[in-house]
């Protein structure tokens, strides 16, 4: 039987203990790799660590692809359409305006500018002829450092490059009209500089060398660093690919608002789901299928906001807050949609809680597959003890089960290998309830010590990187059946009780915070769970306060 729970490029070689990762090589880039798949080893047994690794090096290698299809797709042109034409003037446009502004800024002497007269009336004049004529040869060095500095080939005997070369020339005599009109006091706006051509690979200075691809790494690496989520880092990676397929991987200090807006278009035009044909195929190459294809379903403007702008605007910021770029041009661009309120979730009330102490995983043993083992059992009696959130307690260690001045207590600070904190405030010490240590939660720890185990769940598994993420859909699916409850009642619902529960026991505000891992409200109260007293923690979780809980036979 397949493992629906192991992401389809992890995989275990028989008789290792290792995790490999493999994938396929799409068919059209295959005789290019001269493989059908990328086979090597994570060099690692730990499958947390695992899925952190192959996540990455997912996002390494569909960025490698795009790559390759790139370069591949630069190859001398023998076609161009009217918008590539376009865009290829415009930036010899841009350019030379951009540079004849930049000289006049630093100022010209008389001499100076008796020169420049004399040249843009002699360089006017000689363009004029040229165009009249035909004479597209005369363009031609300028046209081939054009092509040469945007990394774009085209056919030098081919009608695109006759095309490109006669629309080059007539760039050249409106530029020239823009010059004289400046050296006559004339206003003349710099016009901003346009995307690149599909496929066209820019000549990169060393000012600007640093690309979109580049800083999406290093963004990465320094994310994870910190403690981040390595589906950020996978999520982010697919819009990052999807910007650099539309506009090609440009150094980021030459992507410009518009190339922003652009994107934001093209993403509202894509697939909610690119299945069939539309799996293999690139952006620009998707917009083509959409428009032969109408009334599939697209990406909804939350979607392009929160996800695919929201991955740019997040690896731009990073780059501006690191003065690698002046301005972070996605960072007001967004799809004007209507605001759709947040959904609550609702708490569990008491004869909710009393409900679930009767489900057959307590009265009758039962430990269905999905329910990760005695993970079906605890998560939720520790989340009625705790108020902790549910990944907080599915990647709990056996380590992390400590005591201190004869208080147990889950340490809830650390982070690392596969460790997630949602906040700074959430890391914390929680007491554990003597409720849960009378139920046998000690016993219990120690076992699983015993047996060698070193997560506190370890038949906790998951495609995702968060353990808990499959198991959360097993535990709505779990407690609607036996408990008939409200979709908008889930795991979060015990937090909401919590919460609920010390606020009837009274206990402080403070007290509340700091074993919830809520960030203070007030500046006298930011030293957080971390660095509570532990006696005052455990006498907040004792005060811990359900009206009419019925719990009593689940003691050990």
């Amino acid at each position: 039987m397949k493992d629906v729970s192991r992401p389809t490029r992890l995989h275990r070689r028989k008789g290792s203990r290792n995790y490999y990762f493999r994938a396929k090589v799409p068919v059209d880039l295959q005789d290019i790799y001269g493989k059908r798949e990328v086979f090597f080893s994570l060099k690692t047994s730990d499958r947390q660590e695992a899925l952190q690794r192959v996540h990455m090096e997912s996002v390494r290698l569909d960025q490698e692809f795009a790559e390759k299809r790139r370069q591949r797709d630069a190859e001398a042109a023998e076609k161009l359409s009217e918008i590539e034409v376009e865009r290829i003037t415009a930036i010899w446009r841009h350019g030379a305006l951009r540079a004849d502004e930049e000289a006049r800024i630093s100022g010209l002497s008389p001499i100076e500018f008796e020169s420049w007269d004399e040249a843009i009336t002699f360089a006017y004049a000689e363009a004029r002829e040229s165009l009249a004529t035909g004479k597209i040869h005369s363009i031609s060095r300028e046209l081939d450092e054009l092509l040469d500095e945007i990394g774009m080939k085209v056919a030098q005997r081919s009608e695109a490059y006759r095309q490109l070369a006669y629309a080059l020339l007539k760039a050249k005599v409106e530029t020239l009209e823009a010059l004289k009109a400046r050296h006559d006091g004339r206003v003349v706006k710099t016009p901003p500089k346009p995307a690149l051509p599909l496929h066209a690979t820019p000549a990169i200075s060393d000012k600007d060398a640093l690309t979109l691809s580049q800083t999406h790494e290093r963004w990465a690496s320094e994310h994870l660093a910190g403690g981040g989520s390595p589906k950020s880092v996978r999520d982010f990676g697919i819009y990052v690919r999807r910007f650099i397929e539309l506009h090609g991987d440009m150094p980021i200090a030459q992507i410009t608002k518009a190339h922003v807006r652009e994107y934001k278009d093209a993403m509202l035009q894509l697939p909610v789901r690119a299945s069939g044909p539309l799996r293999k195929m690139t952006v620009p190459q998707q917009l083509e299928y959409m428009r032969e294809n109408p009334g599939i379903k697209t990406l909804t403007p939350r979607t392009v906001n929160d996800r695919a702008l929201g991955a740019i605007s997040a690896v731009l910021g990073w780059a501006e807050t690191n003065d690698l770029i002046e301005q972070n041009p996605a960072a007001k661009v967004k799809v004007k949609a209507v605001k759709v309120k947040k959904t609550v979730r609702l708490p569990y009330t008491v004869d909710d809680l009393n409900a679930i102490c009767r489900f057959p995983v307590y009265t009758e043993g039962e430990r269905p597959q999905a329910g990760g083992g005695e993970a079906a059992k605890w998560l939720p009696l520790m989340g009625i003890f705790t108020g902790a959130r549910l990944e907080e307690l599915g990647q709990l260690t056996v380590d992390d089960i400590r005591e201190e001045q004869g208080i147990a207590y889950f340490d809830m600070t650390a982070t690392g290998r596969g460790k997630r904190r949602k906040t700074e405030s959430s890391k914390r010490r929680v007491p554990i309830h003597s409720k849960l240590i009378e139920m046998g939660f000690l016993g219990y720890v120690e076992q699983m010590r015993k047996q060698g185990h070193s997560r506190l769940f370890p038949a906790l598994v998951s495609q995702d990187e968060k353990v808990t993420a499959a198991w959360s859909k097993w535990w709505g699916r779990y407690a609607r059946k036996h408990g008939g409850f409200d979709k908008l009642k889930v795991f979060h619902s015990f937090r909401h009780a919590f919460k609920d529960a010390l606020r009837e026991g009274g206990v402080q505000e403070e007290v509340s915070d700091a074993l919830t891992g809520h960030a203070p409200t007030t500046e006298g109260r930011k030293y957080g769970g971390n660095g509570y007293p532990l006696k005052r923690l455990k006498e907040g979780i004792e005060k811990l306060c359900y009206p009419g809980l019925e719990i009593g036979h689940l003691k050990s």
